[in-house]
């Protein structure tokens, strides 16, 4: 017993010796990570000397005692591009702006036009950029001014390969091109962000390809896409993502997947935004050049999903989404744009829940694969869209085009669609459940157009459309198709439409018709695989 006694005593404080130990070693690290006011090292505040040696100095001479933050107190600096190396920051006091350099030649050219920036890092860990201050790019220069992409332009924010990085609290302003990119990087948060960037072209407000990422509190307005995920790597995918409590306004597209989609896009979840009209339009002008446009400040999609390189998108989920302003609330396309090892795209598993919208063209929603590739299990629930209105019969007539090869865009497919709610294409099991659709104005139109969709489940849907319609739904070569407990408030002849192809296994259950003629066409040839049961028809 004695022994033992003592053996627990010794391991004690062997702990305790240990743990004293590892405290010392800690605080020793700390009394080196100090700051540093870049005034205290000659730093000039008049928004023209440029300031880069020294504040690059400053940052040198952290990284060689282990890491600290480098300061910038309230006043107006210039700078050059600097670069953050490993445990080391840059703090913003409230007050204090950061402006660009206007001059190419202090950028470093290396690598893609992409990759300039004011604030650099490559391959870095600990970092972070925090503060109340600004860091303004001064994109709208007319040295900038040369054009969409030519000649080059730098970000304000580039972090390629780097681990365990914080941007907090800053605000990021007038871009020459996009305001922050996270290429490559892993532990990445980026909380509180304020972004006002209309000055230039692709202005992107936050491109994200990276991996175990949290985006929250952010308010973006930018010329480009808002919020933008991006696969630019064929070895490593986007994925483990969650963005929350964002404000977003564009020219572009509020929250958008792609364009480049080499690897894709994995677990990811956006939740609790709000997606508006932009503030200004310089370049866009979308009213003039796309008909049917309510205004010049409009969103392109609200929602933008997009694999069209070779990629695979898989378990994505948005909800309580609030949009107002834009052209498309939701655009899902799969497309054929550029193949990786020869192998197509995929995207599947899809969630969309708690969606308002106000819409701002004549360019429905729409989901839509290509020939022999189809999308697959997409369920979109509990969403009330406000549609403009307007669609003539012409424009439900029209051939719409297949286009996987281009770029991929809600106009890609012209100015319009033969829907007003959605225009769904080449896809298998697609479930839309607690969906509202009203128009402002008569629109022919069916609310829902679905061309070779197999496996669709479509309940408790209230179509209010004003005045008349051709029918509810327009159907073409479908097999496996569910409409139950739903409102249709349209004149037409029918509920339910064909046109083309053939229909397979369609069931039509349990539905509330105002002034609807029928459910299918009189002259309809109802086969044993089409089931009409329960419909109630109420005419004046």
């Amino acid at each position: 017993m004695k022994y033992t006694s003592l053996l627990n005593n010794r391991i004690r404080f062997l702990t305790i010796s240990i743990f004293l130990g590892l405290f010392g070693l800690l605080g020793s690290i700390n009394c080196y990570a100090r700051d540093i006011n870049i005034l205290t090292m000659g730093a000039i505040s008049d928004s023209l000397t440029l300031n880069t040696p020294i504040i690059q100095s400053a940052i040198d001479q952290l990284y060689l005692e282990g890491g600290g933050t480098v300061v910038v107190p309230a006043g107006k600096f210039s700078t050059g591009p600097i670069h953050l190396k490993d445990n080391v920051g840059l703090h913003l006091e409230t007050g204090a702006i950061l402006y660009g350099s206007t001059n190419p030649e202090v950028y470093d050219k290396r690598g893609k036009w992409r990759a300039w920036a004011l604030v650099n890092a490559r391959g870095q860990k600990n970092i972070s950029i925090t503060g109340n201050g600004t860091i303004n790019g001064l994109g709208d220069s007319e040295v900038w001014k040369r054009g969409d992409n030519a000649g080059g332009r730098p970000n304000i924010i580039y972090f390629f390969e780097c681990r365990n990085v914080l941007v907090d609290g800053i605000t990021l302003t007038n871009a020459a091109c996009a305001v922050s990119d996270f290429q490559s990087c892993n532990y990445v948060r980026i909380n509180g962000v304020k972004i006002y960037s209309y000055g230039n072209h692709n202005n992107d407000g936050i491109d994200i390809d990276s991996r175990n990422v949290v985006v929250s509190n952010c308010i973006i307005e930018s010329e480009d896409d808002a919020l933008c995920f991006k696969s630019n790597r064929q070895d490593l995918p986007c994925e483990n993502v969650t963005v929350t409590n964002c404000i977003l306004a564009s020219n572009c597209n509020g929250i958008k997947f792609g364009t480049t989609s080499r690897k894709g896009f994995k677990n990811i979840s956006v939740t609790n935004c709000i997606i508006k009209r932009p503030a200004e339009d310089n370049f866009r002008h979308w009213n003039k050049n796309i008909e049917g446009v309510d205004s010049d400040k409009t969103v392109i999609s609200g929602l933008a999903l997009e694999v069209v390189d070779g990629g695979i998108m898989d378990q994505i989920l948005i909800s309580d989404i609030v949009m107002d302003g834009v052209q498309t609330p939701i655009f899902i396309k799969l497309g054929d744009r550029k193949r990786q090892n020869g192998i197509p795209g995929q995207l599947k598993n899809i969630q969309i829940n708690n969606i308002i919208a106000r819409n701002a063209s004549l360019i429905s929603s729409s989901i839509t694969g290509y020939p022999g590739n189809n999308i697959q299990n997409v369920k979109i629930s509990n969403v009330d869209i406000i549609y403009k209105g307007g669609g003539t019969e012409k424009q439900y007539h029209r051939v719409v085009p297949e286009n996987e090869k281009d770029y991929p865009e809600n106009r890609m497919f012209g100015h319009s669609l033969p829907a007003y709610g959605f225009f769904i294409r080449h896809v298998e099991n697609i479930t839309l459940k607690s969906i509202q659709i009203r128009t402002l104005a008569e629109d022919v139109r069916p609310a829902f157009f679905l061309d070779n969709v197999s496996g669709g489940g479509f309940s408790d849907i209230q179509l209010l459309n004003k005045d008349k319609s051709v029918a509810g739904f327009a159907m073409k070569d479908c097999e496996g198709i569910l409409v139950k407990n739903s409102l249709y408030n349209s004149q037409s002849d029918s509920f339910v439409k064909q046109v083309g192809g053939k229909l397979k296994w369609i069931s039509i259950l349990n539905n509330v018709l105002f002034q609807a003629k029928s459910i299918f066409p009189e002259s309809h040839p109802i086969s044993k695989s089409i089931v009409e049961q329960g419909n109630i028809f109420l005419r004046e």
